[in-house]
């Protein structure tokens, strides 16, 4: 009796430390493939771009969370910093967006070895279907239902992503519309100093910083964009 009690409560111990086990090597397995798509994609030529869209944009979202606790000091500038900080993460958003559909390979092209015969007469739609499928230009599609055309790092693919492509047609407006937010916040900023010297000195630390790294991304994310381009092979 004392044995089978002894091993019920071995095993009873023994599934309780598996299940204990299983979120952990979830996570690390997630946490693995993270680190593994991060990697890849800051080996690639595009690490310049990324590297900036990074740094320059996480101190906006940072700044933001830090300034819930002086919310109370000025609204205004509080709202502003968190809509600088939703910015700042489409800002991020859009980087890896870019970077991934120009790096996409074409893995949906289909090369067949299958003979093509030639048919007389009018042409069939299963004639049109075989030499179809027995190409290799099919498109790349983005996921959303419409084609990318060329192949990874092309020209074409550039060209389609740049002028082309909805979701960086979206971006565009985007970017100008956070140009003007930050006008929008040099204006509070400087107001808001004028009218109240001395007070809310955390808050105003925030916006500085927020607003020099916007300058300095403005400045310089087309000249680390470009350099990319320039770096593909």
């Amino acid at each position: 009796m004392a044995a089978i009690l002894c091993q019920t409560i071995g095993e009873l111990i023994g599934k309780g430390c598996q299940c204990i086990k299983l979120p952990c090597s979830y996570m690390g397995q997630a946490c693995s493939k993270s680190c593994d798509m991060f990697g890849e994609v800051m080996c690639t030529p595009f690490a310049p771009y990324l590297i900036l869209t990074l740094g320059l944009n996480t101190p906006a979202v940072v700044y933001a969370l830090k300034s819930i606790d002086s919310y109370g000091c000025s609204p205004a500038l509080f709202r502003w910093l968190l809509i600088n900080a939703a910015f700042g993460i489409c800002h991020m958003f859009a980087a890896f967006y870019i970077t991934r559909i120009i790096r996409s390979e074409a893995s949906g092209f289909v090369v067949s070895d299958a003979p093509i015969t030639a048919t007389t007469g009018l042409n069939s739609p299963r004639a049109k279907a075989d030499v179809e499928s027995a190409t290799n230009f099919r498109p790349l599609t983005d996921g959303n239902g419409y084609n990318v055309p060329g192949e990874a790092n092309s020209f074409q693919r550039i060209k389609h992503v740049l002028c082309y492509d909805k979701g960086m047609a979206i971006y565009i407006l985007v970017f100008f519309t956070w140009v003007f937010w930050m006008g929008v916040g040099v204006s509070k900023r400087l107001v808001f100093d004028d009218l109240n010297e001395g007070e809310c000195d955390e808050m105003l630390g925030y916006m500085n910083f927020s607003i020099a790294c916007g300058y300095v991304y403005m400045s310089m994310v087309g000249v680390a964009f470009c350099c990319s381009l320039v770096c593909l092979r």
